[in-house]
């Protein structure tokens, strides 16, 4: 070795370390970093050592709860079993949520704890606080149940549906409208089309068409369904899309009313002011024919006044007068349903009433159909109004007429009936009044079976 270089020391050389790879981080140090508290035990469940988290949930000092077992922190009325059991972690782990455990200050918490076992007998105990969580579960589970309740109140469904499995999730309430169970399956697009109404389901198809090609605003129609029973609903829908960043429709989504009553009820309103308006025009109507047949009666009259009963035209105008008089009663009864003309209810004898009506009934309904008229025996005196009997009459007569075009008989009688025999109306035998009982009969086809109930409208 020269001079030179026993003077000069030399220089060690160094290895750079790459991150991450640095010597181990102290056990120790990475317990109390941990994010949830953590308690290691003995194999009686002592607990050996804990670190600051769990000591701060427990609200002891790391010597106090040295002290303790997990028997010892249990909340008096926590029934489940220990999550920490020997018996439990012979498999190597073991999880219980909801478990309470008790602070210092007797205050009682809730956590989802994880236990394992290590080789010598020892266990690692993970404790998360989740006081929180089962009040934030409850009032989420009540808040859902509210809201299936409010939906199956208001008939209102709603549903959502992947476009890239085509399967939707429908609320509790949709698949009631539907008639169908939420334990029958998922709903896939093909299952919903299949419940549409024929005339409905092309263009609730096309609907949909254009919602998932982007070219459809939030939207809502009407739509029917028939349910697996057979019945048809009217829906009320609504329909609107969420796209993905890039502009994608990935989902559809919407809502489903009920409104089968509520287009029932508009039927009925519009029915009803219909009957109105026409009640209205009839009693105008009629209002001006009974200025006419007034003028018709009172010519009548003046000619009946100058006539013999021997003239040969005397018969022919008292039919004319008779004929203007039915005519004027049938106009009362425009007025009356036009809400002109209160009824006049009044005491007549039936019987007379249809012995008059027999001959003006014969040439209505013609020479093909044999008009029988048998009143009873005695007067049927009756309290009704007089227009609306010979209303009922003359229909009843022009309906048989109808169904005997081939000619035929009609009869039209009237007979006493005993209150005691349950023939009055009331359906059961009870003391009162005679009835009167007004009976016409044809020899025609009969009334259809599907109109039979709808013979007094």
């Amino acid at each position: 070795m020269n001079a030179a270089g026993r003077g000069r020391p030399r220089a060690k050389k160094t290895r750079a370390t790459p991150p991450g790879q640095g010597p181990p981080a102290d056990p120790g140090t990475l317990l109390e970093q941990a994010p949830d508290g953590i308690i290691v035990l003995d194999q009686e469940l002592r607990i050996l050592h804990a670190n600051a988290l769990a000591c701060e949930m427990f609200g002891l000092s790391l010597d106090e709860i040295r002290r303790t077992s997990v028997e010892d922190l249990s909340a008096p009325d926590d029934l489940r079993m220990h999550p920490f059991k020997r018996e439990r972690l012979q498999t190597g782990c073991a999880t219980i949520t909801y478990r309470q455990l008790r602070r210092r200050d007797g205050t009682v918490f809730t956590v989802e704890a994880s236990g394992r076992s290590l080789a010598d007998g020892r266990v690692v105990a993970v404790l998360r606080d989740i006081t929180s969580r089962p009040g934030a579960e409850q009032r989420l589970a009540e808040s859902e149940r509210n809201l299936a309740r409010a939906q199956e109140l208001a008939r209102f469904g709603t549903w959502e549906v992947d476009l890239g499995t085509y399967t939707a999730r429908w609320s509790r309430e949709l698949y009631r409208i539907f008639g169908l169970s939420p334990d029958q399956g998922p709903i896939v697009f093909g299952r919903f089309t299949a419940r549409l109404h024929p005339e409905d389901r092309a263009e609730v198809e096309r609907l949909v068409g254009e919602a998932i090609a982007g070219r459809l605003p939030p939207h809502t129609f009407e739509f029917r369904i028939v349910r697996p029973d057979g019945s048809v609903r009217i829906l009320h829908g609504t329909m609107d899309v969420r796209r993905e960043p890039d502009g994608r429709v990935s989902r559809l989504m919407g809502s489903a009313q009920d409104i089968t009553e509520r287009r029932l009820l508009e039927l009925q309103l519009r029915e009803a002011q219909k009957l109105e308006a026409i009640g209205r025009l009839a009693g105008g109507v009629a209002h001006d024919f009974n200025n006419l047949l007034t003028v018709i009666l009172g010519f009548v009259e003046t000619m009946l006044d100058g006539m013999s009963p021997d003239d040969r035209h005397h018969a022919g105008a008292e039919q004319i007068r008779l004929a203007a008089r039915r005519a004027a009663g049938l106009t009362q009864q425009l007025l009356a349903f036009g809400r002109r003309q209160m009824l006049r209810p009044e005491v007549f004898d039936l019987n007379a009433v249809l012995t008059e009506m027999q001959e003006i009934l014969r040439r209505l309904i013609g020479g093909r159909v044999e008009v029988a008229v048998s009143p009873g025996a005695r007067p049927g005196l009756i309290r009704a109004d007089r227009g609306q009997i010979e209303q009922v009459v003359l229909n009843l007569a022009l309906n048989a007429r109808d169904a005997m075009p081939s000619g035929g008989r009609l009869e039209i009688a009237t007979s006493d009936v005993d209150p005691a025999s349950g023939e009055c109306g009331g359906g059961a035998a009870a003391p009162g009044p005679p009835c009167l009982l007004l009976t016409v009969s044809d020899t025609g086809t009969g009334i259809p079976p599907e109109v039979l109930p709808r013979i007094f409208e």
